[in-house]
């Protein structure tokens, strides 16, 4: 256990002691202790579920990020791995949401923690893909968001390790941006020719007047998006020229999410 995780496992029992202290005090002095017993437990249970849930959600990722090393590891070494590769922005980690009604019938933690039905679109993601198990892979600071397997990376090594990741993957996300270094991953995407595993996500977060300029920028360097879809989307362009897309993910169960994602990725 870290150290960030110590000092949050010390507030939330302070926070849950003081409650239960609280409550115990009033109702000894008022004799409604029997009473108040399904309360206290509801003050006790509620709060050590939040804190086994956090505990629980970044030890996942904690194991993803591990497993993402060994994957860079067994890739430069030249052998096969099956695993998404995503892009976007830094600055959107942990930003996106995307409502998922469906999420909250399967999993009684989630509708608590996301009780007015927004989760983070990276999360939604990865539980698609590792519902349909692959490998969900991104550059980063390992531990900074629950999702994708981090590799840790400097301003010196980005661009090295992206071309290693973009040649290997098995397919490639990309939130398009007009960020600097979103555009050179673009740009780098189709001088390689590997659009024909690439599918790009267009968040309902994004303006129109925003996706035109990304669009406008793109077509710079020969790369044509999606019209604008005011609920999100997921799309590819095809060998034929045609454009194919598919609803954001999140509205679906995780395995129907997955399932579709690896749908639209292995057109041709």
């Amino acid at each position: 256990m870290d150290r960030e995780n110590i000092w949050r496992f010390v507030g939330v029992s302070l926070v849950v002691g003081l409650m239960l202290g609280v409550v115990l005090y009033q109702s000894t002095h008022r004799g409604l202790l029997a009473d108040n017993l399904g309360m206290i437990v509801r003050l006790l249970v509620v709060p050590l579920a939040f804190a086994i849930y956090i505990f629980r959600q970044k030890g996942k990722q904690a194991l993803r990020d591990k497993e993402m090393l060994l994957l860079e590891k067994e890739v430069e070494i030249g052998k096969d791995r099956f695993f998404y590769f995503y892009l976007r922005p830094f600055a959107i980690t942990s930003q996106i949401k995307v409502r998922n009604p469906k999420y909250r019938k399967w999993d009684i933690i989630n509708r608590i923690m996301n009780a007015d039905g927004w989760m983070d679109l990276e999360e939604v993601i990865q539980r698609a893909l590792e519902a349909t198990g692959i490998n969900f892979l991104a550059l980063g600071k390992p531990g900074e968001a629950i999702g994708a397997g981090r590799i840790s990376v400097s301003e010196e090594q980005w661009k090295e390790k992206f071309e290693k990741f973009a040649r290997t993957a098995t397919g490639i996300l990309v939130v398009p941006s007009t960020n600097p270094g979103t555009l050179w991953e673009m740009k780098r995407l189709v001088e390689e020719g590997y659009l024909n595993k690439v599918v790009f996500v267009q968040t309902s977060k994004i303006s129109a007047r925003e996706w035109i300029e990304t669009k406008r920028t793109v077509a710079s360097f020969g790369l044509i998006l999606a019209d604008h879809n005011p609920s999100g989307q997921i799309f590819k362009m095809l060998s034929s020229g045609t454009m194919e897309s598919s609803p954001i993910p999140g509205l679906a169960a995780p395995s129907e999410d997955g399932t579709s994602i690896q749908r639209l990725m292995h057109r041709r």
